[in-house]
């Protein structure tokens, strides 16, 4: 088993949000400190998401920068990805994946076009759920499909991963969803 921690940034912060809820926050300092400690604790691929980037309120992008830059293990990054220039340019400062979320639910094409470009082992796409449907735009917003759906859809485009969150158990600390990630 891998388990790959996670740096989520806002507002310059490392942060963990419960249910995706920015007023439930829990701040843990410099975001660059937190993915050295983990590094240095044996983490072997790290998690990074700009979570300003992902509810479009602006980004993080120097201190994913940084992290990239410090860090010498491989790391997925995520968070306002939406498009050619911006995975272009996370992937050029050293990140091993790109995540896209709304992206990918609002604009299946751009998937096909960076699977295409940068091959299908460095394209990730995040299916988060509410009750069972994706919700986008930094879980703000709830889509009319199903996670099952979705899933399909993207495997069938020869994307390389999938990354699900279940909004409705994450940052709890009360385990996971079983029958959920079971039925995907």
């Amino acid at each position: 088993m891998l388990v790959i921690p996670a740096v989520d940034i806002r507002q310059g912060r490392c942060v963990q949000l419960v249910g995706g809820r920015p007023e439930a926050e829990k701040a843990y300092g410099s975001p660059v400190a937190a993915a050295l400690r983990w590094m240095e604790q044996g983490a072997r691929y790290l998690h990074v998401v700009d979570l300003d980037a992902a509810m479009g309120t602006g980004d993080n992008l120097s201190t994913v920068a940084e992290i990239l830059a410090n860090i010498r293990i491989d790391a997925e990054v995520g968070g306002g990805i939406r498009s050619i220039g911006r995975a272009s340019e996370v992937l050029a400062m050293g990140a091993d994946r790109i995540i896209l979320g709304t992206a990918a639910i609002k604009n299946p094409e751009l998937i096909s076009e960076l699977v295409e470009r940068v091959g299908s082992e460095r394209v990730m796409v995040a299916l988060d759920a509410r009750a069972g449907k994706v919700v986008v735009e930094g879980w703000r917003a709830q889509t009319q499909n199903t996670v099952i759906d979705m899933a399909r859809k993207f495997q069938q485009m020869g994307v390389g991963s999938l990354l699900f969150t279940n909004v409705d158990v994450e940052g709890q600390m009360r385990g996971a969803a079983v029958d959920a990630i079971r039925e995907l």
